[in-house]
């Protein structure tokens, strides 16, 4: 997962977030993120939700976010790699919603800073 330190209020009329012409950005490597294929977590404060980036012809970088995630995040089952056999992960139903603790929201504010 990658976190980005945004700005929730600096956004376009479809609710997507302008990060192209944030000073605190001018040096991210977005097209290098965006080819990653990680999850983003957009930070804003202690707010967060999830999105992709999302190279705009017009208005260059925005985050694209999912809304209904804010506050949220979600657990990715694992593969069962490295587990004990009596791990029974096919019970699994689909993704569940955590929230990171502050000492987490800690270490990705100081790891992306804006």
């Amino acid at each position: 997962m990658i976190a980005l330190e945004v700005d929730f209020n600096h956004g376009d009329v479809h609710g997507r977030l302008l990060l192209a012409d944030l000073a605190s950005h001018e040096v991210t490597p977005f097209s290098e993120l965006a080819a990653s294929g990680d999850r983003i977590l957009f930070v804003d404060g202690d707010e967060y939700v999830e999105g992709l980036l999302v190279d705009d012809p017009d208005l260059g970088w925005v985050g694209a976010v999912d809304w209904a995630t804010q506050d949220r995040i979600r657990a990715i089952p694992v593969d069962g790699l490295g587990l004990g056999a009596d791990r029974d992960l096919t019970r699994r139903t689909g993704p569940q919603i955590v929230a990171p603790t502050s000492a987490v929201m800690d270490r990705m504010t100081r790891t992306f800073p804006h």
